[in-house]
C-alpha cells in the first residue's frame, strides 16, 4: 500500500492511500488538504488503476509538477515527488513508513536541485581585496539564481500559453479567435494596447484593436506607428523599443511623436504559406515594459497564432463553401419544384395539342406526317393526299412549280416517308454544274480518265444506290446528258467516265423543274422519251399567290424559327401588316416570304407593323383609283368584306381552331366568336 508524505506550511504529515481515488487540494473536502495559496480548491487526484496509481491534474490554476515537470496525467512510481505550489508530496511504499529517513533525504535532495542554493557568505577579508571578492561572489550568485517571483512568473506564462493553446484550438469563429489571440498577447506581456493586423492583397487590414480592458479601439489606423509595423512586415523580423520617442530608429516618425509612444513590441505572423500579418502591442506611459525575453515569447506565440488563424480561415472557407452548396441545393430543389410544375403544365398543354392534332389528322385523313411542309389549305391538301398514294410506289415523280415553292421539300417527304427512308437521299442541281462535270458527278469516274482524276470516284447514282436521287432543274440539262440519263433509266446501270464496265444501280428518280417541260419539248430542248420516263407521276406545286390561305401559317412558322435563331422577341404582327402580307402576289413565293420576315425582324421592334414591310408590298396594298372596283359598295361594306374573307382564311388555315385563329388575328377568343356569329360563318 502506498503512502503520501506531505510537507507544507503545516509541517510534515503521512497519509495512507486506501481509497480507490484520493483528492488533493486546498479545500477541506479533499482527502489530503494542501495548505498553500497556490493550491486550487481541488487541485489533483491519485487513482488506483489497473496499470498502477495515476496522478491527474484537475485543471488547477498553477499546475502540478512531478519530479520538477508539469504534468496533466502521470503514472506514479515509488520515490516520485509531487509539487503543488511550495508543498511537496513524496509518493512512497508503506513499508518505508517505519523508517522515513531515506525518503526524507530524497525529498531534501529534490529541493536542493529545484530551489536556488543560498551560499554561505565568506568572512569578509580586510581591505579592497575582500570587498572585490564579496562583490564578485554576489554577482556570481545573481547570475546563477532566479528569484521565486521570476520562477513563478515563468510558470505563470507557461501555464498561460497552455491555456491559450487550448482556447485557440477550440475556437471556431474567426473574429472571436482573433480577439482571443490579441487579448492573450496583451495579458502575457502586460501591454496597454494591442493591434492584430492581417495582410490582404499586400495591404494592411486592422482586424482587431483592443486595450487591456478588452474595449475595442476606434480608428486603429491612426493609433499605431506605421513605420514600425511596415518595417516588421517588410523584414519579417520582430522590433522592440524600450522608449520609441528616444529611439533613434523611430524618433523622427510623426506617428511616434504624435502618439507619444514609449514601449513598443511588434512581431510578424508567419504561417505555413508565408507572412499573413503582425501583432503590435505598446504602452504609451511606461518605458521598458517589454524585455528581450518577451520577443522570444511573442514570436513563439505569434507562430502558433498564425497557424491557428490559417486553420480557422480554412474552416471558415469550408463553412462558406458548404453553405453555398446547401444554398445551391435549395435553389436546385426550388427549380426542381418549379420544373415539376412546368412539366405538369406543359404535359396538360401537350395533351391538349395532341388532341387537337389527332383531331386535325383525323379530319385530314392523311396517311403520313408532313411536318416540314407548311400549309393545309385546299390546294396543299390535294398535294399531300397525292403524296399519300404515291410514296410507297417505286415510280419516278416529276415535281413542277415556280422557284421557291418548296419542290425539294416534297421530294424529301416522298423519300423519308417511303420504304427507302433508311437509305441515302442525294440531291443535285442540274443547272448549277457544267455538262462535263455533271456526267462525272452523276456516273463517277475512273482513275486517269482525265487530268486531275487521281483516283476512282463514285457517282451520285452509285452513292444513292438503294435510295433516292433528286435531280433539280432537270429542264436545264443538256441534250447529250439527257440521252445518257435516259439510258441509265432504261437499263438500270451506269458506266463511270473512263470506265469499260457497267454497274447495276437501284435508284428512285425524283426530278423537279421550274419550267414547263412540254413547252421545252415543242422547242426541241428536251427529249420527249425522257419526259415520259420522268413524268410517271406529276405534281404541280402552286405558287404562293394561289394559296394565300397558307400565308398566316407560314408567317407563324417562320417567325418562330427566326426568333429562335436571332434571339429577338416579337410580341405580335399588326392586323394591317398581316393583311398586306396575305394580299401580296409573292413572285418569289415562300422563299421571298421568309426573307421578308427576316428583314422585318431585323429592322423592326417588338411589334411589327406596316412600317416594317418592304415598299413594294406596301404599294401593292394601296387602294386602286378605278371607281369600277368599288362595285357600288360603301367603305364599311368593303372593310367588312375583307375582314370576313381574312377570318375565313385564318380559320381554314388553323383547321377551325378558334384559339389559334384568334391569336393570329390579334383578337380575343370571345371577340373572334362574336365576329363568327356576326358574319354567320359555319364552324362545324
Amino acid at each position: 500500500m502506498p503512502i503520501l508524505v506531505i510537507n507544507d506550511r503545516q509541517g510534515r504529515q503521512v497519509y495512507e492511500v486506501t481509497e480507490e481515488r484520493v483528492y488533493l487540494g486546498r479545500s477541506g473536502e479533499n482527502h489530503v488538504v494542501i495548505d498553500d495559496l497556490k493550491s486550487s480548491r481541488r487541485h489533483c487526484s491519485i487513482e488506483n488503476t489497473k496499470s498502477g496509481y495515476m496522478l491527474e491534474d484537475l485543471n488547477s490554476l498553477n499546475g502540478t509538477l512531478v519530479n520538477g515537470s508539469f504534468v496533466s496525467k502521470h503514472r506514479l512510481k515509488f520515490g516520485d515527488i509531487v509539487q503543488i505550489g511550495e508543498a511537496t508530496i513524496l509518493f512512497e511504499s508503506s513499508e518505508a513508513k517505519a523508517d522515513l529517513a531515506p525518503a526524507l533525504r530524497k525529498e531534501q535532495e529534490f529541493k536542493a536541485r529545484t530551489e536556488p542554493a543560498i551560499e554561505t557568505m565568506p568572512e569578509p577579508a580586510p581591505g579592497e581585496a575582500a570587498e572585490r571578492a564579496s562583490e564578485e561572489n554576489l554577482k556570481t550568485r545573481k547570475i546563477q539564481m532566479k528569484s521565486p517571483v521570476e520562477l513563478q512568473q515563468e510558470n505563470k506564462i507557461l501555464r498561460k500559453m497552455l491555456e491559450i493553446n487550448r482556447a485557440l484550438s477550440s475556437e471556431l469563429d474567426v473574429h472571436s479567435l482573433l480577439e482571443k489571440i490579441l487579448d492573450s498577447a496583451i495579458e502575457i506581456t502586460s501591454a496597454e494596447r494591442g493591434f492584430l493586423i492581417l495582410l490582404e492583397g499586400g495591404e494592411m487590414r486592422f482586424e482587431v484593436a483592443r486595450g487591456a480592458d478588452k474595449v475595442n479601439i476606434e480608428n486603429p489606423e491612426v493609433q499605431i506607428s506605421h513605420h514600425i509595423t511596415s518595417e516588421v512586415i517588410s523584414s519579417r523580423h520582430s522590433v522592440i523599443s524600450a522608449d520609441a520617442q528616444m529611439d533613434g530608429r523611430f524618433s523622427d516618425s510623426r506617428s511616434v511623436r504624435n502618439l507619444q509612444l514609449r514601449s513598443v513590441l511588434c512581431t510578424p505572423l508567419a504561417g505555413r504559406e508565408g507572412l499573413i500579418g503582425a501583432i503590435y502591442i505598446d504602452n504609451a506611459y511606461e518605458e521598458a515594459i517589454f524585455a528581450q525575453d518577451d520577443i522570444a515569447l511573442m514570436e513563439a506565440f505569434s507562430s502558433q497564432a498564425a497557424i491557428t488563424i490559417e486553420n480557422a480561415r480554412l474552416l471558415d472557407e469550408n463553412k462558406k463553401k458548404h453553405e453555398e452548396i446547401r444554398e445551391s441545393y435549395r435553389r436546385i430543389e426550388a427549380l426542381n419544384r418549379e420544373l415539376e410544375n412546368k412539366v405538369v403544365r406543359q404535359t396538360r398543354e401537350l395533351l391538349s395539342v395532341k388532341e387537337e392534332l389527332e383531331e386535325s389528322v383525323s379530319h385530314l385523313k392523311l396517311k403520313y406526317r408532313y411536318d416540314s411542309i407548311i400549309g393545309r389549305g385546299a390546294k396543299m391538301m390535294e398535294i399531300l393526299k397525292l403524296l399519300d398514294r404515291i410514296t410507297d410506289v417505286n415510280v419516278p415523280v416529276l415535281i413542277e412549280g415556280e422557284s421557291g415553292t418548296g419542290k425539294e421539300l416534297i421530294a424529301k417527304a416522298i423519300h423519308f416517308n417511303g420504304p427507302r427512308k433508311d437509305r441515302p437521299f442525294v440531291s443535285e442541281n442540274c443547272a448549277a454544274i457544267s455538262e462535263t462535270l455533271l456526267e462525272s458527278e452523276l456516273f463517277g469516274y475512273m482513275k486517269g480518265a482525265f487530268t486531275g482524276a487521281e483516283k476512282n470516284k463514285k457517282g451520285l447514282f452509285e452513292v444513292a444506290n438503294g435510295g433516292t436521287l433528286f435531280l433539280d432543274e432537270i429542264g436545264d440539262m443538256s441534250s447529250d446528258m439527257q440521252k445518257k440519263l435516259l439510258r441509265v433509266l432504261q437499263e438500270g446501270e451506269i458506266r463511270p467516265v473512263g470506265g469499260k464496265e457497267t454497274k447495276k444501280v437501284d435508284v428512285r428518280i425524283l426530278s423537279a423543274t421550274n419550267q414547263r417541260l412540254t413547252d421545252l419539248i415543242e422547242k426541241g430542248r428536251f427529249r420527249e422519251d425522257l419526259f415520259y420516263r420522268l413524268n410517271v407521276v406529276n405534281i404541280i406545286v402552286p405558287p404562293l399567290r394561289d394559296r394565300r390561305e397558307d400565308i398566316p401559317e407560314l408567317i407563324t412558322y417562320f417567325m418562330t424559327a427566326i426568333q429562335a435563331q436571332t434571339g429577338r422577341k416579337i410580341d405580335r404582327i399588326t392586323k394591317e401588316a398581316i393583311k398586306l402580307l396575305i394580299e401580296y402576289a409573292w413572285p418569289g413565293n415562300v422563299r421571298e416570304l421568309e426573307n421578308e420576315l427576316k428583314k422585318m425582324v431585323a429592322l423592326g421592334g417588338p411589334v411589327l407593323d406596316v412600317s416594317a414591310l418592304s415598299a413594294n408590298i406596301i404599294k401593292s396594298g394601296e387602294p386602286k383609283s378605278d371607281a369600277a372596283d368599288l362595285d357600288g359598295s360603301s367603305l364599311k361594306e368593303m372593310v367588312e368584306k375583307v375582314e370576313k374573307e381574312t377570318i375565313v382564311k385564318i380559320l381554314q388555315t388553323t383547321m377551325w381552331n378558334k384559339t389559334k385563329a384568334a391569336r393570329l388575328l390579334g383578337l380575343s377568343r370571345l371577340g373572334l366568336r362574336k365576329k363568327i356569329e356576326r358574319y354567320g360563318l359555319d364552324v362545324t
